[in-house]
């Protein structure tokens, strides 16, 4: 389960579990990109780049889907 899966089954939003989990991507070799391995849609991750602070609405928004 990605960290934004976690985030919207109930688990509390925290910046430095968020900031952990892209740490964790670089330590790995993994061949997902960082919008997989956190589990954003490609959109979603644009987004976020341009504004942390809409995480907090896409979890909502996948909330209520």
């Amino acid at each position: 389960m990605t960290i934004i899966d976690q985030f919207v089954s109930g688990i509390p939003y925290d910046p430095e579990l968020l900031d952990d989990e892209i740490d964790e991507w670089y330590r790995s070799d993994s061949s997902l990109e960082l919008y997989q391995w956190l589990g954003f849609t490609e959109a979603e991750y644009e987004r976020w780049i341009t504004d942390p602070k809409c995480i907090l609405d896409i979890i909502m928004i996948r909330k209520s889907s």
